[in-house]
């Protein structure tokens, strides 16, 4: 049994709903009231209350527990996406011949943007914030050597 299960089994339904609540929508205000009845409290004893539940340890743990099995799952769900990604571009590679007996790719608009969509999950879209310490190189001032080097360390480097 996994340590969230165990600590859901350790919390009360209220406070098990009133996690779960604060986990999807992030307000514990919110939560306490989607958990409990609170019409005839007043807005600082409803705050009170909320300060009461949310600094329980238990419920403190089972929160920090879902969150992080949630963070997991997204790390998963996105390195599996970078992987179909890079598969398509693969696929998308492979030479095919034209009617002249010319090897072409098969789809060199899927490949460019598998591959963006890769580099933009990997953040290399991202400005640069300390653009003055990025020397400013032009494509056209490598030397061939010097490009094809950059792109063997980009591919060797790439999670995917």
């Amino acid at each position: 049994m996994t340590t969230a299960n165990t600590l859901a089994q350790a919390l009360t339904d209220r406070e098990r709903r009133a996690a779960d609540h604060y986990i999807l929508y992030g307000v514990k205000s919110d939560a306490y009231r989607h958990a409990y009845s609170t019409e005839n409290m007043k807005e600082e004893t409803v705050h009170r209350e909320t300060a009461v539940v949310f600094g329980r340890p238990r419920v403190q743990m089972y929160i920090l527990e879902r969150q992080r099995g949630q963070a997991k799952e997204f790390d998963m769900q996105v390195h599996e996406i970078k992987k179909i990604l890079a598969g398509v571009a693969a696929r998308c590679l492979k030479d095919k011949t034209d009617m002249m007996g010319n090897k072409v790719p098969i789809d060199p608009k899927a490949v460019v943007q598998a591959m963006s969509e890769i580099n933009r999950m990997n953040g290399n879209h991202a400005p640069i914030k300390n653009q003055h310490l990025v020397a400013q190189v032009a494509a056209s001032d490598l030397t061939v050597e010097e490009y094809r080097q950059i792109r063997r360390d980009v591919i060797e480097h790439d999670d995917c």
